[in-house]
């Protein structure tokens, strides 16, 4: 596998880690989870929106000019990925909103988290399945060169060698709760 699809699929993993703090306290936020959840947005409205998923759009462009079959699907994930932006920010937003409101969040923030996390898994198992198997298939060495040129790896700032000191405390967390 290329290390271009390899760097896709772990930062799923990461991303499906992160996912999985935001589920449970959905229905009864406090501060503390506030908190955490906040930072998560802010790993995601940044990483994931500002460079994996640009990085995908890349490799989309060539598998479907190779693979007619792909079009819709990588047409359909390409417009995911700004609507999956609009809304991860969108959600911050509210997080942010709330702690400075310092005021318990209404069912209406618990019901945002849901739907971010669950169309995030639903985005994140599509290119799994149909568009990274087909990817490692139909590209070539000149494409991922092509990507690698346009859009060079970039460390994650969260899990990466050197964890940026703005996630320190949301990496300690993951760290003490690894096997949640």
């Amino acid at each position: 596998m290329h290390p271009i699809l390899i760097q896709l699929h772990d930062d799923h993993s990461h991303i499906r880690q992160l996912l999985r703090l935001l589920v449970p306290a959905a229905e009864s936020m406090d501060r503390a989870y506030l908190l955490r959840a906040a930072d998560v947005m802010r790993y995601m409205t940044g990483y994931p929106d500002q460079f994996h998923h640009p990085r995908e759009d890349l490799m989309f462009r060539p598998l479907a000019d190779r693979d007619a079959a792909s079009c819709d699907l990588v047409g359909r994930l390409r417009e995911e990925h700004v609507d999956r932006g609009d809304k991860g920010q969108a959600l911050r937003e509210s997080l942010l909103a709330c702690l400075d409101a310092d005021r318990l969040v209404e069912r209406d923030l618990a019901e945002m988290v849901r739907e971010y996390v669950g169309v995030q898994r639903t985005h994140m198992d599509s290119e799994e399945q149909a568009v990274f198997s087909k990817a490692r298939l139909v590209l070539t060495n000149e494409d991922w060169s092509g990507i690698d040129t346009l859009l060079a790896a970039r460390p994650d700032p969260l899990f990466g060698k050197q964890v940026q000191r703005s996630f320190r405390d949301l990496r300690e967390y993951l760290t003490g709760h690894a096997g949640d």
